[in-house]
């Protein structure tokens, strides 16, 4: 999966691509938090051992209501798009995110 403004090389070679409004990526994060919190994707033995104050967390994310339909306003990615996002990332046995390499950060 690519989440990207531009269509890239990589993103052409995708299984699914979506190109997100730049900035946005903050609220796909929350959109797919809420999913993960909603229906218990988590790890639960993980955010007991390495996160502190995870009920303040979740209940922040389910009171904002950060929900996919929201992500969708802002980023343009459609709401059954991110919380399939969500879902399958977090079932997978080893899920990975690559911010990507961002060359014209400034210094």
């Amino acid at each position: 999966v690519v989440l990207d403004p531009r269509c890239t090389v990589t993103a052409l070679k995708a299984d699914r691509y979506f190109p997100i409004r730049p900035g946005t990526d903050l609220a796909l994060c929350l959109a797919m938090t809420w999913v993960a919190v909603r229906y218990g994707l988590y790890d639960e033995t993980f955010v007991e051992t390495y996160f502190e104050d995870f009920d303040h967390y979740r209940k922040h994310i389910i009171e904002k209501n950060y929900t996919p339909a929201w992500a969708e306003a802002k980023t343009g990615v459609p709401s059954g798009e991110i919380e399939k996002l969500a879902k399958d990332f977090f079932a997978a046995r080893r899920p990975l995110f690559y911010p990507g390499r961002r060359s014209v950060w400034a210094e």
